[in-house]
């Protein structure tokens, strides 16, 4: 392409085996006196005989094996690092679990008391109480307490307890999360047997009465949500 990508230098002596007239394998050196290129005292202009490019390729190619070998050394550094990272993670791994061995650990009961505990934690950032500082305090020892328990059959009947309350506290609410989530029926419960009604939509808002399949007691509702009829007109032409 007519460029020159490396630097040209200046040479004044030669060194070469077979310039040696003993004819053994020794290098000589031997200096440049006299040097004419077309005509051109080389010696008189540039002091010299210019290489065009071979004592800079030697320094390129030195370049690329320090450039490689601090590479690969580096890489090599940092898989070993990895490796040895690895290994302190997988034995403090092994340690956590030996620790936890016959530990109760966590439940229902202990991500209530850590829900509790950060509602707690959010209020007294706003309002400054000492019942709160308490309560929190309370809170995450009865956590931390049951986490790391070994007594497994106690802290089971513990949670069980919890089980069953939360869910009778939270059984008339139940209706309320069906009415919401299907937008196609009605959901009521029977006051005497305690049965779930599943009933269609009505034509129109207002009271509903039913009969429970189970008991046969009369089960009266107001009815908020309500059949949508679309009328479709359709235009003849003759």
């Amino acid at each position: 392409m007519g460029t020159d990508m490396q630097k040209d230098t200046v040479i004044t002596d030669i060194i070469s085996v077979n310039l040696n007239d003993d004819k053994v394998n020794k290098a000589i050196k031997i200096g440049i006196d006299k040097l004419t290129v077309n005509g051109e005292d080389w010696i008189q202009k540039y002091g010299g005989y210019i290489d065009i490019g071979l004592y800079d390729t030697m320094y390129d190619l030195l370049d690329g094996i320090i450039g490689a070998s601090v590479f690969s050394i580096s890489r090599l550094y940092l898989f070993k690092k990895k490796q040895r990272d690895k290994g302190v993670k997988m034995k403090f791994a092994n340690k956590i679990q030996k620790f936890m061995y016959g530990r109760y650990g966590s439940d229902d009961l202990y991500k209530f008391l850590f829900k509790l505990y950060i509602c707690l934690f959010i209020i007294s950032i706003f309002v400054r109480n000492n019942i709160l500082v308490i309560l929190e305090l309370v809170t995450i020892t009865i956590m931390f307490y049951r986490f790391f328990s070994k007594n497994i059959y106690k802290r089971s009947n513990e949670n069980q307890k919890f089980i069953k309350t939360r869910n009778k506290i939270l059984k008339p609410f139940e209706n309320i999360k069906r009415n919401y989530k299907d937008k196609d029926h009605i959901y009521k419960r029977c006051h005497k047997c305690k049965t779930t009604l599943k009933l269609p939509l009505p034509m129109k808002r207002g009271f509903k009465h039913a009969k429970c399949p189970h008991c046969g007691k009369k089960v009266t509702l107001f009815a908020f949500k309500y059949q949508k009829v679309e009328i479709i007109r359709n235009n003849y032409h003759r």
